[in-house]
């Protein structure tokens, strides 16, 4: 009887361990995914964001959150309000307008800028996973407490991105 106990506190600790082990992945993940997008320069290849200086990408990148879409999930849908820009790390994914493809995204690839400029913004396309897909999220929230912090190359990157999103809509 006492090894039987004593097998099942072993067992109790090992089940304990398991989502603390899938938090602490999921936290590495989420660093590497903020990592490669610092050395690839991702956001800098990005028009938007070309005018930022290598600190405020950064605080770009830092305050971005990671979230992961199963196969077929919707990342957006369209007609729904959109307050997040999305840069996907790792997967793929189809872009669909009113029901019909109009392009394919992959790693590295963005969406959603419109929602950093605008909190009333609709989302146009409806965007789903091919496969698991992992994202670094920015909502319009954070990007705006980062504005807030002033400075030309912010307030050029939020003029180009209002551009951007009213020549994306007439599309």
């Amino acid at each position: 009887e006492f090894l039987a106990q004593k097998e099942a506190k072993q067992k109790q600790k090992d089940n304990n361990k398991v989502p603390h082990q899938k938090s602490l992945n999921r936290l590495l993940y989420a660093n590497a995914a903020r990592t490669a997008i610092r050395h690839r320069k991702t956001l800098q290849q990005i028009d938007v964001f070309k005018e930022l200086t290598s600190d405020e990408i950064s605080s770009l990148i830092d305050v971005m959150e990671f979230q992961t879409f199963e196969k077929s999930e919707h990342l957006v849908t369209q007609g729904e309000p959109g307050l997040e820009f999305m840069v996907i790390v790792k997967g793929a994914a189809t872009v669909f307008r009113d029901n019909k493809e109009v392009n394919r995204l992959q790693s590295l690839n963005w969406l959603g800028e419109g929602a950093l400029v605008n909190k009333n913004h609709r989302r146009a396309e409806t965007v789903t996973a091919d496969i698991r897909t992992a994202v670094l999220v920015l909502s319009y929230k954070g990007y705006q407490e980062l504005l807030h912090g002033g400075g030309t190359a912010q307030n050029t990157t939020n003029e180009m991105l209002s551009t951007l999103s009213q020549s994306r809509d007439k599309d």
